[in-house]
């Protein structure tokens, strides 16, 4: 534990009320000029801290950044978040995650930034990740094999949509495979990145990203959380509500892999659609009929033959 973070629990524990500066260092054992400039980087990080005159500071309100101390308290979760890395900038989270996994990083470990200078979502495409979003890695050790992989990104989609209806109830639903769509809109996604062997899989990076206070500009209808739910939504608060959501699931997942698969698909958007399908080899237009046990989106065509998409890029037909 930091100095900073003694000295927002010791405000908390006052409840508004002024604690001085002796007092903090005493605590602390750290003299009134560090606690000072300790008080300067909390503010830094948007806690508003002020001074009452001849009796210390009080805290009016904690950071509405998703801080590593901020999304840990109340944090219900027993190993997914426990270790949190935060950036105030990264050009890209799940980047950030790759690299500290190699390092060694935990299972269970996530990446937080407040912005994203390079965002990306699926097939390479880049997405605006402006201040008022969540930007959020997970890193996973699982023991499984890498064709299992695809179906994390799925369970990822469900985590996140269960997580959005809990802590501000806006009806959210999925675009196969990995979009957050409210209607026709989208408000942001999922990308899974695995490294590892063809029988092995080293680790695999999660990353979730939810327009929350913002809305990004990419060219294609787009919504936010605040914009749905008509007022501010807690980051932080979104943050806690998917890693807890995320956890129940893969604790599940590893006795029963397919067993989110039915949820997945009341909240699958693309069901029953007419899709086109537009892969790296070939192209598929049909009805979206049904989800393989793998995750692969299951389009029946014009002749009544089924076919399986395990990837490329899903286009509603009107």
């Amino acid at each position: 534990m930091t100095h900073c973070d003694t000295i927002i629990d010791l405000l908390l524990e006052a409840r508004g009320e002024p604690v001085s500066g002796s007092t903090l260092g005493r605590r602390l054992g750290i003299s009134r000029t560090a606690v000072w400039k300790n008080i300067q980087t909390l503010r830094s990080e948007g806690y508003e801290i002020t001074v009452v005159k001849g009796r210390g500071y009080v805290l009016r309100s904690v950071s509405p950044s998703p801080v590593s101390r901020e999304v840990l308290r109340g944090l219900d979760t027993v190993w997914l978040g426990r270790d949190i890395f935060y950036f105030k900038q990264a050009d890209s989270t799940n980047r950030a995650a790759k690299e500290l996994a190699r390092k060694g990083a935990k299972h269970g470990s996530i990446v937080v930034a407040e912005v994203q200078t390079h965002g990306r979502g699926r097939l390479g495409r880049s997405w605006e990740s402006a201040p008022g979003g969540v930007y959020m890695s997970i890193i996973l050790r699982p023991d499984m094999h890498p064709a299992q992989v695809t179906l994390l990104t799925l369970l990822a989609g469900v985590a996140v949509i269960r997580g959005i209806k809990r802590a501000c109830n806006v009806e959210v639903g999925l675009k196969w495979p990995n979009d957050i769509m409210v209607s026709d809109c989208k408000l942001g996604g999922v990308l899974c990145e695995m490294e590892g062997e063809s029988e092995h899989v080293d680790f695999v990076v999660i990353g979730i990203g939810v327009d929350v206070n913002c809305e990004a500009s990419v060219g294609i209808p787009t919504t936010s959380l605040r914009a749905e739910s008509g007022g501010y939504v807690s980051i932080t608060g979104i943050i806690q509500a998917v890693l807890e959501e995320f956890e129940m699931l893969y604790t599940e997942f590893q006795i029963e892999p397919a067993g989110f698969l039915p949820e997945y698909k009341k909240y699958c958007l693309t069901l029953g659609h007419m899709v086109s399908a537009q892969g790296h080899r070939r192209s598929v237009t049909g009805r979206a009929v049904d989800i393989s046990p793998g995750g692969g989106l299951m389009v029946e065509g014009k002749s009544g033959r089924v076919e399986e998409v395990v990837s490329g890029e899903i286009i509603h037909l009107r």
